[in-house]
């Protein structure tokens, strides 16, 4: 009997680890999209610093004629 409950409390402790396992590779996933937003997030800043550049170019274009 008592080995019995040995294995089972082996295998709670194996469940409990694989739902460890579980809830970080899903942090890590939630991480990941996290970075691909901020990447997002600076090529629009980065877009938008060009189009600002690029308003500029034209505004002085339009005080030379």
């Amino acid at each position: 009997m008592k080995k019995e409950s040995g294995v089972r409390s082996q295998e709670s402790e194996f469940k409990i680890q694989k739902s460890k396992v579980k809830s970080q590779k899903l942090e890590l996933k939630i991480q990941k999209s996290k970075v691909k937003s901020q990447k997002l997030e600076l090529k629009i800043q980065k877009s938008k610093v060009k189009s600002q550049k690029l308003e500029l170019k034209i505004q002085k274009s339009k005080v030379k004629s």
